[in-house]
């Protein structure tokens, strides 16, 4: 009987698979995106689909901005940024497998409540595969490529390699991608020697990263900043001196 049921397991997991493969190949370019999300555990795509909109988007208003992007790999960042990014997108991130439903009924909840969008729920992985793959529409077909594509990355790659890309090629201003620019552009240093301050203004940011700046005096990043602080310092990443010291 045990073996009956492993087998069985196996049947259902290939035929998931397979039937995820279909549908990505009939929807749009989704065979493409397959073929290049096998690359990602080894390789980093050259550029990513946000970086080609915002250089459409910036040649039609006939404005000039040199992208600013340099990868750094995962051990170069440093822990109270990385923290701060997971706490302020995803809090789970590590222990989910790609979808946080958790997150996703409250949002559900809410956004029926109020009647229009008003809370998200993507996953860090999500936001990787938008930011790598995607359009910014809404429609159906493509948030079911976005779903399978964040399976198979999740499937693909370890936590670690997913949260490193994610890192190094989410927008953090204008024409500014991942982190190593980010703090270069802002703080004058590498993304390595960021303080806990630094790395907490930071990932306040990524919401609307070519709306606010790290040292903005927005009352809502000012909330974020003191959401995320509380959050590390709960989650036992930073002590309480060091949270009593901020200034948020």
């Amino acid at each position: 009987m045990r073996f009956f049921f492993r087998w069985l397991r196996r049947a259902v997991i290939l035929s998931l698979m397979l039937f995820m493969l279909y549908l990505l190949v009939s929807i749009g370019p989704g065979l493409m995106h397959v073929v290049d999300v096998w690359k990602l555990k080894h390789a980093n795509p050259e550029a990513s689909a946000l970086m080609v909109a915002r250089e459409n988007e910036y040649r039609e208003r006939k404005v000039k901005l040199k992208k600013r992007q340099k990868i750094v790999p995962y051990r170069a960042i440093s822990p109270y940024l990385r923290e701060a990014v997971r706490i302020g997108e995803d809090g789970t991130f590590f222990e989910h497998s790609g979808v946080d439903f958790y997150e996703l009924g409250e949002a559900v909840k809410a956004n029926l409540k109020a009647g229009r969008f008003k809370r998200g729920a993507s996953t860090i992985t999500q936001q990787l595969v938008k930011n790598l793959y995607l359009n910014t529409s809404r429609t159906i077909s493509r948030k079911l490529v976005e779903l399978l594509l964040t399976l198979l990355i999740e499937w693909r790659l370890d936590k670690t390699r997913i949260f490193e890309l994610y890192l190094n090629y989410i927008e953090w201003g204008s024409h500014v991608y991942g982190c190593e620019s980010a703090s270069w552009t802002y703080f004058n240093k590498s993304c390595s020697k960021l303080s806990l301050e630094e790395a907490i203004r930071l990932a306040s940011i990524t919401v609307n990263p070519r709306r606010y700046g790290p040292n903005t005096n927005s009352a809502f990043i000012k909330k974020r900043q003191t959401h995320i602080a509380d959050a590390m310092l709960s989650a036992g990443a930073i002590k309480k001196e060091q949270r009593q010291a901020l200034p948020f």
